[in-house]
């Protein structure tokens, strides 16, 4: 589990510093595209990960970053 969550981080971090990118854009497009790929609403996610669906939107436009458990539970969803 722990190699996961690692793998998922590091790639998000790993891109955005070749491309000047803000991490959190670059998740929260990669949060995005992998949302939508699952036909999942803000909604469904947000009831998943017991979180409001406005952290959703937040987490996908850069505006916040969820918690390193979010995040693992994202790895488990994804």
């Amino acid at each position: 589990m722990q190699l996961q969550v690692d793998s998922f981080l590091a790639t998000f971090f790993i891109e955005c510093e070749k491309k000047g990118e803000s991490s959190l854009m670059k998740f929260g497009e990669k949060l995005y595209n992998l949302r939508k790929n699952a036909n999942m609403s803000q909604e469904t996610l947000a009831e998943k990960l017991d979180v409001s669906r406005q952290s959703i939107s937040k987490w996908e436009n850069g505006n916040a970053y969820p918690e390193i458990n979010r995040i693992i539970e994202l790895c488990k969803i994804f």
